[in-house]
C-alpha cells in the first residue's frame, strides 16, 4: 500500500498535508497534472484539469497532459481539413416559430460534424480549431453555399420562403467580402 500525500491542497476544511485517501470523504473534484510544464504553465494546466474534473462531478479525477492535448488538437485539425471533402460536416436547422401564429418563419443553420471514427464532435471542440487555422474560411463558404442550396430546394418543394440565419466567425467578417459572397451564392442558387 502506498499513501499519496498532497501538500498543497487548498480546502477550507483542511489545513496542512492531506492523505489522498482522506479526500474521498470530502468528495472533491481533483485535478492531476503531469509534470511537463513549470511555473505559470503548470498552474494553467492544473486549472484546466480542475475545471474538467469539476465538470465531471463528484469523485472525478482528471489528468492533464499538455502533450496529449496538443496531439489531440493536431489530429482533430488534420481530420477537419478532410471533413468537407468526406461530407462529414452537415447543417442542422433550428426552427424559429412565430409565437402568435405557431408557424415556422425561419431557421438557424447550425454546423455539425460526424467523424467517421470518433462519432459526433461538438462544435465547441472543432470551431476554435477552425478559427485558429485557415479552415474557417472554407467551412464558412461551404455553410453559405449549403444554406442557399437548401433554401432553393425547399422553395422547389413548394414550401414558403424562410429567413435562414447562420453564425459568422470574426475571421469571415475581417475578410471583408462576406456580403458579396452571400449575394453571389444567392444569385447562383436562384
Amino acid at each position: 500500500d502506498v499513501d499519496v500525500v498532497l501538500t498543497d491542497v487548498v480546502m477550507p476544511q483542511m489545513s496542512g498535508p492531506v492523505l489522498a485517501a482522506e479526500l474521498r470523504a470530502l468528495r472533491p473534484a481533483l485535478p492531476v497534472v503531469l509534470m511537463t510544464a513549470y511555473g505559470a504553465d503548470l498552474l494553467a494546466d492544473a486549472e484546466l484539469a480542475m475545471y474538467q474534473a469539476k465538470s465531471q462531478g463528484r469523485h472525478a479525477l482528471c489528468y492533464f497532459d499538455r502533450d496529449a492535448d496538443i496531439r489531440k488538437r493536431l489530429s482533430l485539425e488534420e481530420d477537419l481539413r478532410h471533413a468537407l471533402e468526406r461530407k462529414q460536416l452537415w447543417l442542422a436547422y433550428q426552427p424559429q416559430i412565430d409565437l402568435q401564429s405557431g408557424k415556422v418563419v425561419g431557421a438557424e443553420a447550425l454546423i455539425r460534424w460526424t467523424h467517421d471514427k470518433r462519432g459526433i464532435i461538438p462544435p465547441n471542440e472543432f470551431i476554435p480549431i477552425a478559427e485558429s487555422s485557415d479552415l474557417i474560411i472554407a467551412i464558412g463558404d461551404w455553410i453559405v453555399e449549403e444554406i442557399c442550396n437548401q433554401s432553393r430546394e425547399w422553395q422547389d418543394m413548394g414550401l414558403p420562403k424562410l429567413q435562414l440565419g447562420f453564425n459568422v466567425s470574426g475571421v469571415q467578417f475581417r475578410r471583408g467580402n462576406l456580403h458579396e459572397h452571400v449575394m453571389e451564392r444567392l444569385q447562383h442558387s436562384g
